[in-house]
């Protein structure tokens, strides 16, 4: 029988010359492209974007879930601390025989293996990770650059920057008032904006107050306010669903939702539609399997 065990595993890299760092860097930033907000509130989602390019093994993350195969990053602009963020799938757990010996690795349930020219989008909450080994929350506001990192594959984006700011009194009102009914009335330090996702029916989010929040924590809110509606049921249609403005970097995502709302309510030409997105933005192909997370959410509508 099969037992978990995580070892520590150590290496190394020499690239021999300033040219074979330029192209090796070079190779990295095509591998791994990431988008991501430019100024954001602390305690609000901080969603990245991440575009993958294969042959490359890719974590199937979603904003549903924290476990994803990945490491984010977090610089102080100046050269000083630098902050690492990981989820527990992060801790290379393989699987072994009773005598010790590796047989498998444990990352294939979090990973899918692109092939040459093959494309893949992912979403990750850096706030998210805080329910992993990371404390997103004692990072103090300032100016950071911020990448990601599949340890696995030994690859990381190029870095892009950051201004974290504290919530205003409007912004910490609002937080205080998303709570988990099952843990009323203890609040939480921070908010788990996974799990607000993925067990809606137990929190509570003031909708019209996130309307009302100055930027740039209501761009963080909006793609989580739409999911959460929709997955409440109280956002079914295209009308609805368009008048969340996400930010520039997310509106594919916001036209993927879209797309999966019109096909739920079997609007004519819904499927066509869907495929043709999917035959413009090839990055978004893996989602159509049932098997990446959230695929199975509110009638398959889902990032």
């Amino acid at each position: 029988m099969s037992r978990f065990i995580c070892p520590l595993i150590v290496s190394s890299l020499l690239l021999v010359g300033l040219g074979a760092s330029v192209r090796a860097s070079e190779a990295t930033q095509r591998k791994i492209r990431m988008e991501g907000p430019a100024r954001a509130v602390h305690g609000f989602p901080i969603v990245l974007r991440i575009v993958a390019s294969g042959p490359l093994e890719v974590p199937r993350a979603s904003v549903y879930h924290h476990l994803a195969d990945i490491h984010v990053n977090v610089s102080h602009i100046d050269g000083g601390t630098t902050y690492r963020f990981a989820s527990s799938a992060s801790m290379s757990m393989d699987m072994a025989d009773k005598e010790g010996h590796i047989v498998a690795d444990g990352r294939r349930f979090f990973n899918q293996r692109l092939d040459k020219n093959e494309e893949m989008a992912i979403l990750v909450d850096v706030f998210s990770l805080d329910y992993g080994r990371g404390r997103f929350r004692d990072v103090p506001p300032g100016q950071y650059t911020i990448s990601v990192t599949f340890p696995h594959a030994k690859r990381t984006s190029e870095a892009k920057a950051l201004e974290l700011v504290a919530p205003a009194p409007v912004d910490r009102a609002f937080l205080d008032e998303v709570v988990d009914s099952k843990i009323l009335p203890r609040r939480r330090e921070i908010v788990s904006w996974s799990q607000v996702l993925g067990e809606s029916k137990t929190w509570r989010v003031p909708i019209d107050k996130g309307q009302q929040l100055p930027q740039p924590a209501k761009g963080q809110m909006q793609l989580h306010l739409l999911l959460y509606q929709i997955q409440k049921g109280e956002v079914r249609s295209r009308r609805l669903a368009e008048a969340y403005q996400v930010p520039k970097y997310l509106e594919l995502e916001k036209q993927w939702v879209l797309l999966k709302l019109d096909r739920a309510n079997k609007v004519a030409g819904a499927e066509q539609a869907l495929q043709a997105f999917v035959k413009t933005h090839p990055e978004f192909r893996w989602r159509l399997r049932p098997v990446y997370p959230g695929s199975n959410l509110f009638q398959n509508i889902a990032d």
